[in-house]
Order: structure tokens, then C-alpha cells, then sequence
């Protein structure tokens, strides 16, 4: 097994999908408020960490031979002084900007002594990105994906990744051509949006695998 850890070295990875900056505030709960049916808490601190594909991007960097991240930030708040203080500075990035809402940013508020979640809130638009930035996206892609040797793709159901995105990804024929070994195709799937059916994926190419995932949580002990 170390010996085919060690072959990792070697491999061009591209790995797409959504950013997310995840926040943890915890909190000392003082109980029932008076004035409402909400809990009354203090404030003690807050943590922010790269999530989502940010996350993987970050894990990969230590056992491949390079990384190309390729992710879409908000320009609400595309959160790039965080992305840069937590992104690996050996991943190569190339970021595209949507113009209808933020970078996803979850903001979770914990007992601090519990370590139990209270509540949470998400600032994001979930919706897909429009056509002109999806065509954008796409051209980059069939330009990219047959340089590398390893392309993983997560859907985390945030708006990234579109099914015609997902169909470039399946590498056309004549790309196979350009390659000097074939690209395997590994799509995480952390919810089950009803942009992709995994089943027919798994099946499409022999070069192809779909990981269904419950949840991917980026977490760091007290």
C-alpha cells in the first residue's frame, strides 16, 4: 500500500467543485431567553476553515505531484483573504466569479462544552451558474482535462457543478489523443442533486468511479 501512495508522486490531478468557507463560533449557552423562545448564548470564539473542495484540494496537495484546483467563488463575498491564509500554496488555483450571490460560507454556532451544533446558517445561491459562465467554464475545461491524469469532481450541490459540466468531464475521443496516459474520472457526490444520476455514471466509462458521500465535514478538535 505505501508503495502505491508513493506512486502518487507522479500524478497530475485537477480536482473541480464547490468552495465553501466553513465557520465555527462556539458559544456558552445561558439558557431560555425571558424576552423569547430563543436560546441566549455568549460569545467566546470562532475558527474558519477551508471546506468543501478547498478541503480536498488541500489533502491532495501532500501526496500528488501537483494539484489544479478549479472552483467558483461569489462576487457578494468571494472570502479570498480566507481562501488564501487557508489554501495550501502548493495548489494551483483557477477561479471563476458568479455575479448572483457569495462564496457558500456556512456558518455553524456551537455549545462550547457539549461541542454540540445549535444552529447554523449558510450564506450561498444555490442555484446553478448562468449559461455564459457555465460556457466559460466548460471551454477551460476541454482545454485542461487532458493534461492531467487524475480529475475528481465534487458535487456538493451548491450550484458549480451543472450537468453539461458534467458531460465534459466524460473526455470525448479525440481528446485521448493528447494524453500520454489515460485520465481517470472520480465524481464525489456529498448530497445526491438531481444533477447527476450516479448509477449511469459509474456505468458510462470503465475509467470512471462514483463515490456516494452522506457528509464531508472539515473539523478541528478544542
Amino acid at each position: 500500500m505505501v508503495a502505491d501512495i508513493e506512486k502518487m508522486n507522479n500524478l497530475k490531478v485537477m480536482v473541480i467543485g464547490d468552495t465553501i468557507i466553513d465557520e465555527y463560533h462556539y458559544c456558552n449557552p445561558l439558557g431560555k431567553s425571558s424576552k423569547s423562545p430563543t436560546i441566549s448564548t455568549i460569545f467566546l470564539r470562532s475558527e474558519t476553515f477551508a471546506g468543501g473542495v478547498l478541503a480536498i484540494a488541500n489533502h491532495l496537495e501532500q501526496l500528488a505531484g501537483s494539484v489544479k484546483l478549479v472552483t467558483c467563488l461569489g462576487k457578494e463575498n468571494t472570502a479570498s483573504s480566507v481562501i488564501d491564509k487557508t489554501l495550501s500554496k502548493g495548489v494551483d488555483s483557477k477561479f471563476f466569479t458568479r455575479n448572483d450571490g457569495p462564496t457558500p460560507v456556512k456558518r455553524r454556532y456551537l455549545d462550547r462544552y457539549q461541542n454540540v451544533k445549535l444552529f447554523e446558517v449558510t450564506f450561498m445561491n444555490d442555484r446553478h451558474i448562468d449559461n455564459p459562465l457555465e460556457k466559460e467554464v466548460i471551454q477551460y475545461l476541454n482545454k485542461e482535462i487532458p493534461k492531467y491524469d487524475l480529475v475528481v469532481i465534487t458535487d456538493f450541490g451548491h450550484g458549480f457543478i451543472t450537468p453539461e459540466l458534467l458531460n465534459v468531464s466524460r473526455i470525448k475521443p479525440t481528446m485521448w489523443l493528447l494524453m500520454r496516459r489515460p485520465t481517470v474520472i472520480i465524481l464525489v457526490i456529498t448530497t445526491l442533486p438531481s444533477t447527476i444520476n450516479p448509477i449511469t455514471y459509474l456505468l458510462m466509462k470503465k475509467n470512471f468511479a462514483c463515490l456516494s458521500v452522506i457528509t464531508m465535514v472539515t473539523w478541528k478538535p478544542w
